[in-house]
């Protein structure tokens, strides 16, 4: 492993008049710093009186203590778990922090939005007497994730390549909106509630794995050696039990007839329904909207990003 060349620096600051800080520190090693505070001679009735802290490892001199970053990533569903579910795409931020300059260990948090369903179509909806209706239906469906991880570095925190391991532990949350437009029927049926929404909350754990490269290596003489950084990734989640999502990419009808007492049950999904009502004749219909589907939680994902040490 190479060592970095150590040398010995000292800046001196006049706080007020009399008194002079004087920093030393050692470039590129996290070791202890002191600071000598020498009081002018007029202001005390000694000569000079010198002051030796001992600071904690030094956090703005010679090593970066925080790094923040941002990504664009996909999280793909093992079609064997979660055959229902589609590809997410979407972008995160992290942010970590390394309390301690002699282990290659830092406490990590990642955010990550994504959406796996977007689109309007139109749905018709069929009543008691045979008549039917159609209308515009916006479906928008979204998968979180927040994980709090231990990020453990392969290599010294001054090489080029740099590459990690970080195991996770958090919580998804999968979210479906579900807006209904009003329709245009002779029998002037419409919705009691235009907008459904449909929420799930689980407990993950998983890991991530990859690599970081210095970006003073790709940019000559343009970046600032060890504070920017490309990185690349592979991440795995699992949920500690079922989720409840609704993906409308997979329901095959999109014509729904009049629910009679409970819900309908589909081959994959339990139907999710929302109420109609006839304005003229105050009737109120239940109508089949999506299908529920219950899976255990299992993902891949892929995330190219920037981080910045500071």
């Amino acid at each position: 492993m190479e060592v970095p060349e150590i040398r010995s620096t000292s800046i001196k600051t006049e706080i007020s008049k009399g008194y002079t800080v004087t920093y030393l520190f050692f470039n590129r090693l996290m070791i202890n710093g002191i600071i000598l505070v020498r009081i002018n001679k007029k202001l005390a009735p000694m000569k000079k009186i010198y002051l030796l802290l001992l600071l904690f490892p030094v956090v703005g001199f010679s090593q970066s203590n925080f790094q923040a970053g941002t990504y664009f990533g996909t999280y793909s569903p093992f079609k064997s778990q979660m055959p229902k579910m589609s590809t997410t795409y979407g972008q995160g931020f992290h942010f970590a922090y390394k309390p301690s300059a002699h282990l290659p260990i830092s406490l990590d948090w990642s955010s990550h939005f994504g959406w796996y369903y977007n689109r309007t179509m139109q749905e018709t909806y069929m009543f008691g007497n045979g008549s039917s209706t159609t209308t515009d239906v916006t479906y928008t469906s979204k998968l979180r994730n927040h994980l709090l991880g231990v990020k453990v570095n392969l290599t010294n925190d001054y090489s080029a390549f740099r590459p990690y391991i970080k195991p996770q532990l958090g919580w998804a949350t999968m979210k479906s909106k579900i807006w209904i437009a009003d329709p245009n029927d002779v029998d002037d049926c419409q919705p009691l509630d235009k907008e459904t929404n449909h929420v799930y909350r689980g407990a993950v754990y998983g890991g991530e794995a990859g690599f970081e490269i210095d970006m003073n290596r790709v940019f000559k003489n343009v970046m600032e050696e060890n504070k920017h950084f490309l990185y690349f990734s592979v991440a795995y989640l699992r949920g500690f039990g079922q989720f409840e999502y609704i993906n409308q990419k997979y329901m095959t009808s999109h014509e729904h007839g009049v629910h009679e007492g409970e819900p309908m049950q589909s081959e994959d999904g339990r139907d999710l329904t929302t109420q109609f009502i006839n304005v003229t004749t105050q009737e109120i219909h239940d109508h089949k909207i999506a299908e529920v589907y219950k899976t255990p939680y299992e993902m891949w994902g892929l995330k190219i990003g920037y981080v910045i040490n500071f």
